[in-house]
């Protein structure tokens, strides 16, 4: 009785990691060296496929917080990062669901069919996490472009207007003294500035 006991708790094991073994293949995610490509998608799905479900959890957590410089972008993250967490902890409890094995067959294929398609869903809100944070960039940067051009103009536009009195531009006086009150002003707060 104690053998076929024994024998019935191995073969239900078996199948469990068998079912196990079925989620992770369809999961359809090769993991690379990390060090190389640093998304946040890959370092995610890698974790979740690896079982690290902690980890995975972690990672969200300090990449939204790790972009302090950005507070409206983490603002706008906040719910994605708190809904991939969520997914997380879906995948895992499905993963690890108690007695999966004396399941009928056909609850076993639904079970995993919900953790490939949560699986799906976070790696779907992963990507838009990254599309936000792509955008965020291209506007800081093209913020960072129309200054410098800014600063550009109003230097030359100066040098051009000192190079005009220099050789002997005579305005009006008044016109003359503004635009030299101007420019002493700019230059007295851009001296100041830098």
């Amino acid at each position: 009785m104690g053998a076929k006991k024994l024998l019935y708790e191995n073969l239900k094991e078996e199948r469990k990691l068998k079912i196990a073994s079925e989620i992770d293949g369809k999961f359809d995610l090769k993991t690379r060296n990390l060090r190389d490509n640093e998304s946040l998608k890959r370092v995610v799905l890698s974790l979740v496929t690896e079982h690290q479900y902690e980890d995975a959890s972690y990672i969200l957590d300090s990449y939204i917080e790790r972009l302090d410089n950005f507070k409206e972008f983490q603002l706008r993250v906040e719910p994605y990062i708190n809904h991939c967490k969520n997914l997380v902890k879906a995948i895992e409890v499905k993963r690890h669901f108690p007695q999966v094995s004396s399941l009928p067959m056909i609850k076993q294929h639904e079970l995993m069919d919900k953790v490939v398609n949560d699986f799906n869903e976070l790696r779907l809100f992963l990507v838009r996490i990254e599309a936000m944070y792509n955008e965020v960039i291209y506007k800081d940067v093209l913020s960072l472009k129309i200054l410098i051009r800014t600063i550009f103009f109003c230097v030359f536009m100066f040098c051009l207007v000192q190079a005009c009195m220099a050789i002997g531009w005579e305005g009006p006086k008044l016109i003359n003294a503004l635009l030299d009150e101007f420019f002493m002003m700019v230059s007295t707060y851009l001296f100041n500035f830098f």
